[in-house]
Protein backbone atom coordinates (compact mmCIF):
# COMPACT_ATOMS: atom_id res chain seq x y z
CA UNK A 1 0.00 0.00 0.00
CA UNK A 2 0.90 3.33 -0.32
CA UNK A 3 -0.51 7.00 0.31
CA UNK A 4 0.72 10.46 -0.51
CA UNK A 5 2.54 12.08 1.89
CA UNK A 6 1.66 15.91 1.26
CA UNK A 7 3.74 17.59 3.81
CA UNK A 8 7.11 15.59 2.25
CA UNK A 9 6.18 16.07 -0.94
CA UNK A 10 6.88 11.96 -1.26
CA UNK A 11 5.40 8.67 -1.02
CA UNK A 12 5.03 6.41 2.30
CA UNK A 13 4.82 2.80 1.32
CA UNK A 14 3.18 0.32 3.62
CA UNK A 15 2.82 -3.71 3.63
CA UNK A 16 0.15 -5.58 5.35
CA UNK A 17 -0.22 -8.99 6.05
CA UNK A 18 -3.05 -11.57 6.01
CA UNK A 19 -3.34 -15.09 6.38
CA UNK A 20 -5.61 -17.29 4.58
CA UNK A 21 -6.43 -20.42 5.88
CA UNK A 22 -5.65 -23.61 3.81
CA UNK A 23 -7.81 -25.82 2.12
CA UNK A 24 -10.22 -25.71 -0.26
CA UNK A 25 -13.98 -23.91 1.11
CA UNK A 26 -16.36 -22.05 -1.18
CA UNK A 27 -15.70 -18.71 1.08
CA UNK A 28 -12.78 -18.22 2.89
CA UNK A 29 -12.26 -16.44 6.16
CA UNK A 30 -8.92 -13.93 5.80
CA UNK A 31 -7.94 -12.42 8.88
CA UNK A 32 -6.43 -8.90 7.80
CA UNK A 33 -3.43 -7.49 10.35
CA UNK A 34 -4.57 -4.46 12.44
CA UNK A 35 -1.27 -2.79 11.51
CA UNK A 36 0.33 -2.32 8.18
CA UNK A 37 4.61 -2.02 8.72
CA UNK A 38 5.86 1.04 7.70
CA UNK A 39 8.76 0.08 4.71
CA UNK A 40 11.07 3.76 5.13
CA UNK A 41 14.68 2.93 4.93
CA UNK A 42 13.60 -0.21 3.62
CA UNK A 43 16.41 -1.98 2.14
CA UNK A 44 15.24 -5.83 1.18
CA UNK A 45 12.41 -7.50 2.36
CA UNK A 46 13.04 -11.43 2.36
CA UNK A 47 9.84 -13.68 2.97
CA UNK A 48 10.29 -16.82 4.37
CA UNK A 49 10.23 -19.99 2.54
CA UNK A 50 7.04 -21.04 4.28
CA UNK A 51 5.91 -17.35 3.96
CA UNK A 52 5.00 -17.54 7.54
CA UNK A 53 7.77 -14.88 8.28
CA UNK A 54 9.27 -11.90 6.62
CA UNK A 55 13.00 -10.61 7.24
CA UNK A 56 13.21 -6.93 6.99
CA UNK A 57 16.83 -5.17 6.56
CA UNK A 58 17.02 -1.32 6.98
CA UNK A 59 20.35 0.20 6.34
CA UNK A 60 21.54 2.78 8.42
CA UNK A 61 20.95 7.05 7.08
CA UNK A 62 24.43 7.81 6.89
CA UNK A 63 24.94 10.48 9.39
CA UNK A 64 28.79 10.99 8.39
CA UNK A 65 32.04 9.99 9.59
CA UNK A 66 31.72 11.35 13.23
CA UNK A 67 27.91 9.23 13.71
CA UNK A 68 27.62 5.91 11.49
CA UNK A 69 24.59 4.64 11.96
CA UNK A 70 23.65 1.34 12.25
CA UNK A 71 22.25 -1.57 10.26
CA UNK A 72 19.00 -3.47 11.67
CA UNK A 73 17.58 -6.81 10.87
CA UNK A 74 13.72 -7.36 12.17
CA UNK A 75 12.19 -10.78 11.54
CA UNK A 76 7.86 -10.15 11.59
CA UNK A 77 5.75 -12.66 11.73
CA UNK A 78 1.71 -11.83 10.96
CA UNK A 79 2.64 -7.93 11.88
CA UNK A 80 4.05 -8.84 14.88
CA UNK A 81 7.99 -7.65 15.46
CA UNK A 82 9.69 -11.13 16.73
CA UNK A 83 12.91 -10.29 17.19
CA UNK A 84 15.53 -6.78 15.58
CA UNK A 85 19.04 -7.17 16.09
CA UNK A 86 21.20 -4.42 15.31
CA UNK A 87 24.17 -4.27 14.05
CA UNK A 88 26.52 -1.25 14.18
CA UNK A 89 28.52 0.25 11.81
CA UNK A 90 31.78 -0.25 13.04
CA UNK A 91 30.96 -4.14 12.94
CA UNK A 92 29.42 -4.20 9.48
CA UNK A 93 28.36 -1.97 6.59
CA UNK A 94 25.11 -2.13 4.68
CA UNK A 95 23.90 -5.07 3.25
CA UNK A 96 22.60 -5.06 -0.30
CA UNK A 97 21.37 -8.00 -2.08
CA UNK A 98 23.20 -8.18 -5.69
CA UNK A 99 20.93 -10.76 -7.17
CA UNK A 100 22.50 -13.54 -6.19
Amino acid sequence: MSEVNLMANSKRKYQSFVSIPKGITDKPSCNWSAFPIQLSGVSLVLPSKSGNKLLIIRNGESGGRDKPSPTKLEVWSSAQLLKEIVIPASVHGPVYNDGW
